[in-house]
């Protein structure tokens, strides 16, 4: 995320010399964009989390729990975790949880970041067999407060500690998170309506299109983000509001303090 803190004079002051905008296709850029320096786009984050966390806890860790943080149950779509074939849109679901995890993994944006364990509401998502991880991690998707309170509550200080640059990966992840979010619940109503056909003797539809990602869901907010001046790329101050993102100022506080004196004295 040092790229974050590049300026170009370039085009609303967007990154014009960081690889992530060297024309190549646009979720390789974003990885380049988000992932550190020479670490190549890959699903699995953990072969150097692996290494870091076995050499702190020696025989502690079992393997079965390394591979959990270092293959790609983490990063796979909870689709396929409850036994869906595997197709496009559960590539496209990856994709995003590459992005989502990215803050949970590392404690810090800069360089020279070391890889961070895990809160126990994300770990949550590799405990037990498929089926519960699928299960488990389906339900936290949707809770759309759900995930966002995670990146303020569960992640490095770090993080926070530029907060435009924290409301601008906000901006980043509510792009990508909402359509992703959406085809997850069209699919379940189709399902649903499915369901629903065959219980009162009807025949079921059989366009799925409606619960289906595509890459134009994701690629486009992506390239809007990506050309959008950097206070632009923010989540913007009422969404934060509604998900509860809203990072503490030194002014707030300070307003907060005087709100509780006044409270007493009124008493």
């Amino acid at each position: 995320m040092a790229a974050l803190d590049a300026r170009s004079s370039e085009r609303h002051s967007v990154y014009r010399t960081d690889p992530v905008v060297d024309g190549s296709p646009p979720f390789k850029r974003s990885r380049q964009y988000l992932e550190k320096e020479n670490e190549p786009p890959s699903n699995d984050f953990g072969a150097e989390s692996g290494e870091a966390i076995s050499e702190d806890k020696g025989d502690l860790e079992s393997e079965a729990h390394k591979a959990q943080r270092t293959g790609t149950i983490p990063y796979m779509a909870s689709g396929v975790l409850l036994g869906e074939a595997p197709s496009v849109q559960h590539d496209l679901e990856s994709f995003f949880y590459v992005l989502y995890l990215l803050p949970f993994s590392y404690d810090s944006p800069l360089p020279g970041r070391k890889v961070n364990e895990w809160p126990d509401t994300i770990e949550a998502w590799c405990n037990g067999d498929l089926f519960q991880c699928g299960s488990t991690k389906k339900a936290n998707v949707l809770n759309e407060k759900w995930m966002f309170q995670q990146l303020k509550d569960n992640t490095s200080d770090e993080w926070r500690r530029d907060h435009k640059l924290f409301y601008r990966l906000l901006g980043l992840i509510v792009r990508l998170y909402s359509p992703m979010r959406r085809a997850l619940l069209a699919s379940e109503q189709v399902k649903q309506e499915a369901i629903d056909a065959l219980l009162s003797g009807k025949a079921a539809s059989t366009d799925a299109s409606n619960g289906l990602l595509t890459h134009e869901d994701l690629i486009e907010p992506l390239e809007a983000w990506l050309d959008l001046p950097p206070d632009q790329q923010e989540m913007p101050p009422a969404m934060r509001r509604v998900y509860s993102v809203e990072l503490e100022t030194a002014g707030s506080r300070k307003r907060a303090f005087t709100d509780m004196l006044r409270a007493a004295k009124d008493d």
